[in-house]
C-alpha cells in the first residue's frame, strides 16, 4: 500500500467518524430541543363541521425482488372547528355515524378536549380528543 492509499484511507476514515459524530450530535439538538416542557389540558366547545370515512387499502412495497403487501385499516375521522381552527379527530364507526347523520347546529355543537403541549423552542402544538 502506497503512502497515498494510506492517506487517503485515513482521510476516508476521519470523515466517517466526523460524519457519525456531527448526526449524533443533530440527533440529540433535535431530542431536546422537541421536549416538551408544559402541557394544559382544557374542555372546550367545539363545532362538528366534517366527517370523512377512508376505507381499508392495502399498499405493495417493493422487497427485493418481491413485492410485500402491507394492510392500512379503515378510518374514521371527525373534523371539528374551534377558534377557526379545524382539527380532525380519529374515531370509532359508532362515534363517526353519530356526527355523520347529525343536521342541527344544536346536535353538532359538542365539548371536546383541547390538549396544548409546548415545546422548549416555544413550539405550541395542540391536539383536539372527544371528551369521555
Amino acid at each position: 500500500m502506497s503512502n497515498d492509499d494510506k492517506i487517503l484511507s485515513y482521510f476516508a476514515f476521519a470523515a466517517s467518524v466526523i460524519g457519525i459524530a456531527f448526526a449524533f450530535v443533530t440527533a440529540a439538538y433535535m431530542f431536546m430541543n422537541n421536549t416538551i416542557v408544559s402541557s394544559e389540558t382544557t374542555t372546550v366547545t367545539a363545532v362538528v363541521v366534517d366527517t370523512h370515512y377512508q376505507k381499508a387499502y392495502t399498499t405493495p412495497i417493493r422487497s427485493g425482488k418481491t413485492f410485500v403487501m402491507v394492510p392500512h385499516p379503515e378510518r374514521y375521522t371527525v373534523t371539528v372547528r374551534y377558534e377557526d381552527e379545524d382539527y380532525c379527530i380519529d374515531t370509532d364507526e359508532a362515534t363517526y355515524n353519530k356526527y355523520k347523520e347529525s343536521k342541527s347546529t344544536a346536535e353538532r355543537t359538542i365539548e371536546t378536549v383541547l390538549t396544548t403541549k409546548t415545546t422548549k423552542t416555544g413550539r405550541v402544538k395542540k391536539y383536539m380528543s372527544f371528551k369521555e
